[in-house]
This record gives C-alpha cells, structure tokens and sequence, in this order.
C-alpha cells in the first residue's frame, strides 16, 4: 500500500442523489481492498441533497446548482481534499464553476468512463450512452466521446422520458427486477442502434445495471472512477491532464 504521507484524500461532492453517492463510496472500499483500516484510501464526503435538480436547471424549469456546487468544493478544499470528484453526471455541466471557485484537480466522471473505452482497447467506435435527461439534453458524453474520435449513439427523444421515470423510481428507493429488467433493456435497445460498447452513464443506473443482461461490453461510469479514483489517491497514476486546473 502506498505510504500514508503520498495519499491524496478524494474530496466528493455528493448527495446527489445519495445512494448513489453511498455505491461510489462502498466501490472505493472494495476497489482499494487491504486488510486494515489504515490501507484504505483517505476520502472527504459532503453530501448535500438540497442542492437543486440539475435536470431542471438544465432544461430552464429551475434555479441553478452552480452556486452550491462551487460552495462545496470550496468547503473540501479547506478541509483538505487533494482532488475533487462527483458522482452526479449531470451536474458536471457545472463542472466550469466549481473549477473557478477552487484550485484543485476535478476528476471528471464524464471523462473517465469515456477514456476507459480507449484504455480496454476492445476496438468498440460506436459507443450507447444511457443516462438521465439533463446529461443527455447537455451533450456531456457526445462531446467526450466524439473528443476521442467515438461515435456516441445516444436514446432517442422518446426513450430518455420514459428512462428518466425509471431514474426517478431509483432514486424514490425502487430498484427490483422490474426496474433491473427495464434499465437492461434501454441497455440492449442501443446495443440493436448498433452500440458496440455501453457507457451507463447515470450514478443511479449504477445502482441496479447487471453486466449479464448486456450484450455488449459496459462501462459503467461510477466504477470507473472509483477504480480510477483509488490509483490517483495512491499515486499510482498520475492525474490526468484533463483534471488539473487551468
């Protein structure tokens, strides 16, 4: 394990919703294993549920985050965090805002799970995203992907409502074989598009997605990072380019 004094403590802003934050940090304790309390990596968590939708903020039905997120940030800043992470990917629209109210690396969600695609080196190019309306609506996958010459193949207009339902079940606490069944299918409906490789993109799809029922290869974004998360933490890997701040 990586000497105490290297770790960088992974500062989260989370909450957002908070299971999902909970699931990011239960993979960071099963990713980064050891058989003591004191071989885990160093994390700072702020969950704040109140800070308001970013669906609706998006789409012009709500105020914005952007003060709230940058707010938290600042708050893990001072307490020490050594880079920034959040679980939510629609907030990562705000991602400019909390890079101006801090001077600390923001590890991207958006950008991990895209950037996996390359280092799997499976040859996958057109790429499904299955995510909630506002990072859908945002564009936030298209432009990464496309960043890294990738076709992103995202749900239509009609299926992103229907699949925003399902999130907010998730999110209200349902997560039985039906609601598994109903995210596999959004899953295998892009996979008939033509998706070679499946990003699930959304952290509250993470809490009920099955690998099994896929037929095709899944990144699921919130294990990514966590996987990612847990190797700068230990300074195994070093920080991407793309988190450091300008």
């Amino acid at each position: 394990m990586a000497d105490a004094a290297r770790l960088k403590i992974i500062g989260v802003l989370g909450g957002m919703g908070p299971a999902a934050t909970a699931r990011f940090y239960s993979r960071l304790i099963e990713v980064g294993g050891g058989s003591r309390d004191q071989d885990h990596v160093p994390v700072i968590i702020q969950s704040l549920p109140q800070v308001p939708d970013r669906d609706d903020a998006i789409a012009g039905k709500g105020p914005s985050p952007r003060h709230a997120l940058a707010a938290m940030a600042k708050s893990l800043e001072r307490a020490g965090a050594g880079f920034l992470v959040m679980t939510c990917a629609s907030a990562h629209v705000y991602e400019p805002a909390i890079r101006e109210a801090v001077k600390l690396p923001f590890v991207s969600l958006i950008e991990e799970a895209c950037e996996e695609i390359l280092r799997r080196d499976t040859g996958a190019r057109k790429v499904g995203v299955l995510a909630e309306q506002g990072t859908l609506d945002a564009k936030l996958y298209d432009v990464a992907l496309s960043r890294r010459n990738l076709e992103p193949l995202p749900l239509g207009f009609k299926e992103r409502a229907i699949l925003q339902k399902v999130v907010q079940a998730i999110k209200a606490g349902q997560r039985d074989d039906k609601v598994k069944a109903a995210v596999a299918k959004f899953c295998n409906t892009l996979v008939e598009a033509g998706a070679e490789v499946v990003i699930v993109g959304s952290a509250e799809l993470s809490l009920v997605v099955s690998h099994q029922e896929v037929r095709r290869p899944m990144i699921d974004a919130l294990d990514v990072l966590a996987e990612r998360c847990v190797l700068y933490a230990r300074d195994q890997v070093i920080l991407p380019r793309s988190a450091m701040p300008a």
